[in-house]
């Protein structure tokens, strides 16, 4: 397969270095990544000023793949790395592999997500991937997981406009329970906004609290606790069709 990668922790990453030279062990690959981490990013496209490509020969030769870095945001790299970078098209796009999970209500902040979803949005079959934790003991186990599964998994009936989310727990390989499909559960912090002040007597708000624990149920936050590997669809396409009816009927009584 000719391989598209990118993600949102930079180019330099362990995780989208490795990935990318084991899958070039048997594919084509091709890395666009930021030049500078960018977790939190979103859907963020770079409007206002110039984006710049940079080649790095010595990690290309290394690790056997193509690898240049983007001066933008992981959307950024999908969509000028798949129109102007990569020779021909692309079989596959994954983003990743990210240090820390991207589950339930923080796919809507992940930039790893969001690299998917724009080559998602450009026609192409995405996966986004990322390693729960950030220990990377077990990078070797999301790195053999992928790719392994991307040559069992049918690419060719993807449904239109969704990616795969596919989160690995932080666990020796032979430890994974298995596989489990489900829908996104909702992640909740504790002290998610720090304020201080600096030296120079000026406040300041710093985002980023405590992850609390999720509650019990089925979704992906949960499963991921228990040693399973997620896999979730996810789509760019926002609109609420299961409330389009409810809410024409009360826009009709206006």
């Amino acid at each position: 397969m000719n391989i598209f990668i990118t993600n949102d922790d930079g180019y330099l990453s362990e995780g989208i270095l490795g990935l990318a030279e084991k899958l070039a062990e048997k594919h084509t690959v091709t890395v666009v990544a930021p030049h500078n981490p960018q977790s939190g990013a979103g859907h963020a496209l770079t409007m206002h000023k110039p984006l710049r490509i940079k080649h790095f020969k010595d990690l290309s030769e290394k690790h056997k793949a193509k690898v240049f870095s983007c001066s933008g945001k992981p959307a950024d790299c999908a969509k000028i790395g798949i129109e102007e970078v990569i020779q021909g098209k692309p079989d596959l796009v994954l983003s990743g592999i990210n240090i820390g999970a991207n589950l339930g209500t923080d796919v809507v902040y992940s930039g790893t997500v969001s690299g998917a979803l724009e080559a998602a949005m450009m026609g192409y079959r995405a996966m986004a991937v990322s390693l729960d934790g950030n220990d990377l003991t077990y990078m070797d186990t999301a790195i053999r997981f992928i790719s392994e599964f991307i040559e069992k998994y049918p690419i060719s009936t993807m449904v239109k406009n969704y990616i795969l989310n596919i989160n690995i727990p932080a666990l020796p390989f032979d430890e994974l329970k298995g596989i489990k499909v489900a829908s996104l559960g909702e992640v909740r912090y504790e002290n998610d906004i720090t304020r201080g002040v600096d030296p120079f007597g000026n406040e300041y708000f710093w985002i980023g609290g405590h992850k609390l624990l999720p509650e019990p149920g089925n979704k992906d936050v949960n499963y991921i606790k228990e040693g399973f590997v997620t896999v979730t669809p996810v789509s760019y396409m926002m609109g609420a069709e299961e409330c389009i009816q409810l809410v024409e009927k009360k826009i009709e009584r206006l």
